[in-house]
């Protein structure tokens, strides 16, 4: 993909993100670049989540924040993400990075 359609779909992404934060009253984001290639998303609502020792408690967390990344060869390649609150998933490493499920 060339750099005119990274950069069409980096502001397409942008558009669609503004209008769900816009629309939506557990959502929200902050975005970096121009055009935007890092946002930092805010979800609202109820989930688990353990601190990075194995040993800590899963508890009630309802604040949840992500880092998402587009890397240079976006979209060939897909976005980065990191969570960056603690989360108890057991496709999201301690360190906050999603690991694909094996197929």
């Amino acid at each position: 993909m060339d750099a005119s359609s990274r950069i069409a779909r980096l502001n397409a992404d942008r558009e669609l993100l503004a209008a769900l934060d816009a629309a939506s009253s557990i959502f929200s984001m902050e975005m970096t670049g121009e055009p935007p290639d890092r946002y930092t998303l805010t979800f609202r609502g109820k989930g688990l989540g353990r601190d990075a020792s194995a040993s800590s408690d899963v508890t009630l967390i309802e604040l949840h924040q992500i880092d998402l990344r587009m890397p240079y060869s976006y979209p060939a390649s897909p976005p980065d993400i990191r969570w960056i609150t603690p989360l108890w998933h057991p496709n999201v490493s301690f360190s906050g990075f999603v690991n694909p499920v094996p197929s």
